[in-house]
């Protein structure tokens, strides 16, 4: 079985396609990258099962990587450089678990 090509595209589409290159070409071009905060996020934790409540900041900065963040949890520098999927997993391992009260 053959594919066929499309050679052009509905009335519509076309006319959206060339309102939105217009618009492109009319505009001024924005600067890329975009400018990061030095502070990208913050994570802020407050547990309540133990006897007494714990907080704890945990402060995400900009590094030379736009994917990476330089981590600080409670004022202490933690990483330089660290991923979020492995801020997240550091979140996860460092809450004990507490067994049921019964």
């Amino acid at each position: 079985m053959s594919y066929r090509k499309r050679v052009s595209g509905s009335k519509k589409f076309n006319a959206m396609l060339a309102a939105k290159l217009r618009k492109i070409g009319e505009g001024e071009a924005p600067d890329y990258p975009m400018p990061l905060p030095a502070l990208r996020r913050k994570i802020t934790i407050e547990s309540y099962e133990l006897l007494e409540p714990v907080k704890h900041e945990i402060l995400l900065y900009t590094t030379d990587r736009i994917d990476c963040y330089r981590m600080i949890v409670d004022g202490i520098v933690i990483e330089e450089k660290i991923g979020w999927s492995k801020v997240l997993d550091k979140v996860r391992k460092s809450f004990v678990r507490v067994g049921g009260v019964r």
